[in-house]
């Protein structure tokens, strides 16, 4: 689980497998691939292996996301600093 404040997230990367999210609290605006979108709480992103994604918080109220990584080990390739 992660916290993330108005503006704070994680750039664009991907992994060599899916990713799910689920936003616990507040409102993110993800990216995944070509796709842009606010996401509100209680609502879960599937995010595809090898596709491009970052998200940042966007509401006023402190962003809360759990993510889950189907591997042993996470990788992540940085495609933004």
């Amino acid at each position: 689980m992660t916290e993330f404040e108005r503006g704070h997230g994680p750039s664009l990367h991907l992994h060599p497998y899916p990713e799910v999210f689920l936003v616990e609290t507040g409102t993110g605006a993800f990216t995944v691939g070509d796709d842009e979108r606010l996401i509100g709480e209680g609502h879960i992103v599937i995010v595809p292996a090898q596709t491009p994604h970052g998200f940042k918080g966007a509401g006023d109220e402190t962003l809360r996301v759990v993510s889950i990584h189907p591997s042993g080990t996470t990788e992540q390739t940085w495609l933004q600093p």
